[in-house]
């Protein structure tokens, strides 16, 4: 006997005929309440009336399996006239269904991720019309940019930019620098003081929201990183959803794709660190510290990720996780502090190289000659020449450098230019691309 179900009712059949049937009220709501519940791979009340008392049953869906035999087959097909149903009770209900679907994808971590992006664009416009502002004003009142902070600037300047005024209430003496302007040009200043004030004001509404939208829906993560740098975690994630289900790994560089995926394309240093950089223990760390304190950093917010989406809210149990998560971090952070006090011999001679313009690698060594690795990377190895070693200029007998022994450096670079186009030992295949190109 198979059991199967369609979106007339479920059915059940032996040698191709219907022995049972329990059919779906003729209601489009209802088909469509069905039909959701079969997507959600739930067992319907119809289908689990049919299986009882019956065994050997044979059923065509995984979502059965609990009821019968799962045989890979397709489902028969029965005409909806032969029980009274009209083709158009489908069409209703398959657009009820995806009304449903449409309005279950928009969860209250999309809202989120829209208050981050306009919190963003909202301090982007605000910078540009302040600087607009103090530069407009200043050719007229040069001397009161400089003053006062930029919530008073904007409240002075829209109770009246004239510089009379300003001057007055300031207590300023003396004749200022800047120039004379009109009563249309000082109030086309002040409408756009106003515009500022209100993106001044909207920013801080947005920001007063994003802090309670995200307390409420990842309590835990906003404990270990904050509720701003929590929300900024979800939206370059995605989704909560999408958040929780990353490796540490993942969510320790989110926020640093392209870095990263220079790292993959060219062989630059991956990066350490990315939206998590904004947290205070790791952007006031030493540089040589901030990738340990974000490695533990990362794992911690997502383990507070997954509690949080996958447990809901929190219990009695979980509103401390959050606390101890963050403790755990700061505790680390203060170890990597008191260990590593120091920066790595390797990373201050890198350092030191960048700075001055050296050609150090220590990965690699040093390809224009000398030794690999970090001795023929050393500040004391003196002038380096191609196929040379440390400080010899002459190749001669005495070459002990990674070129062509009793050669010239000169006699060795003609060579080198000359080599014949293909297989380059050492040598990665985008540098092999790049001399082709260059000698064509």
């Amino acid at each position: 006997m198979l059991l199967f179900t369609n979106w007339l009712g479920s059915f059940l059949l032996e040698n191709g005929q219907i022995i049972d049937k329990r059919l779906f009220p003729k209601d489009a709501r209802e088909i469509a309440r069905r039909l959701a519940a079969v997507q959600d791979f739930e067992v319907l009340r119809e289908e689990q009336e049919l299986s009882q008392g019956r065994e050997a049953l044979e059923v065509p869906e995984k979502r059965l399996a609990k009821l019968g035999i799962y045989i890979r087959q397709p489902v028969p097909f029965i005409a909806p006239e032969d029980h009274g149903f009209e083709g158009r009770l489908l069409h209703e209900a398959m657009l009820i269904v995806a009304k449903e679907r449409a309005r279950a994808a928009v969860g209250p971590d999309v809202h989120l991720i829209h208050a981050i992006d306009a919190l963003d664009e909202l301090a982007k416009q605000h910078n540009y019309q302040l600087e607009r502002l103090r530069e407009w004003h200043g050719a007229h009142f040069p001397e009161f940019s400089g003053l006062v902070g930029d919530e008073r600037y904007l409240a002075m300047l829209c109770d009246g930019p004239e510089r009379e005024r300003l001057s007055a209430e300031l207590g300023l003496e003396g004749e200022s620098l800047g120039a004379e302007a009109s009563e249309e040009d000082l109030a086309a200043i002040k409408e756009l003081a106003v515009a500022a004030t209100g993106t001044m004001n909207a920013r801080k509404s947005t920001e007063e929201y994003i802090r309670s939208r995200a307390r409420q829906l990842a309590p835990n993560t906003s404990d270990v990183v904050g509720e701003l740098l929590a929300a900024r975690l979800i939206a370059l994630a995605g989704g909560m959803e999408r958040l929780a289900r990353m490796p540490s790994s993942t969510v320790q560089v989110l926020g640093a794709e392209k870095a990263f995926f220079k790292h993959i394309k060219t062989g630059a240093r991956p990066p350490k660190h990315g939206a998590i950089f904004q947290h205070p223990l790791i952007h006031r760390a030493q540089y040589w510290q901030r990738g340990k304190i974000a490695r533990a950093m990362a794992g911690k917010i997502s383990i507070a990720a997954k509690v949080d989406f996958y447990r809901g809210k929190a219990d009695g149990a979980d509103k401390s996780l959050g606390k101890d998560l963050a403790a755990i971090v700061e505790a680390r952070a203060k170890a990597v502090g008191q260990q590593f006090t120091e920066a790595p011999k390797r990373m201050r001679i890198i350092r030191q190289e960048n700075r001055s313009g050296g050609r150090y690698d220590g990965r690699r060594g040093d390809r224009h000659g000398g030794r690999g690795g970090h001795d023929g990377g050393r500040r004391d190895a003196g002038p380096r020449y191609p196929g040379g070693s440390g400080g010899r200029r002459d190749g001669g007998a005495r070459n002990e450098g990674d070129g062509h022994r009793g050669v010239s450096w000169r006699e060795d670079r003609g060579r080198s230019e000359t080599q014949t186009v293909g297989k380059s030992e050492g040598q990665p295949d985008w540098q092999k691309g790049r001399r082709m190109n260059k000698r064509r």
